[in-house]
């Protein structure tokens, strides 16, 4: 599980195509991996301040990332969500 997540980080279209050909194309698989990857943005993130990690986020992405980045599971409200 690691190295595939490994490589959908590093290789993204590459990968993206490959689980597309090959059927894996789920609701599951994508909830997971994107569970996954928020929690590995977290972890990398925070050694960061956020300005300088807003600033290396994709513009048209930013304002979702930062969302998922910083909400808390904790929160019912936001769990629905």
């Amino acid at each position: 599980e690691i190295r595939e997540l490994c490589s959908l980080i590093y290789y993204p279209e590459q990968k993206l195509e490959y689980i597309a050909a090959s059927g894996e194309n789920n609701v599951d698989f994508y909830s997971t991996t994107l569970h996954r990857l928020v929690r590995v943005c977290q972890s990398v993130s925070s050694k960061y301040t956020r300005s300088k990690v807003r600033k290396a986020l994709p513009k048209s992405f930013a304002y979702i990332i930062e969302e998922l980045m910083h909400e808390s599971p904790s929160d019912d409200d936001k769990q629905a969500y």
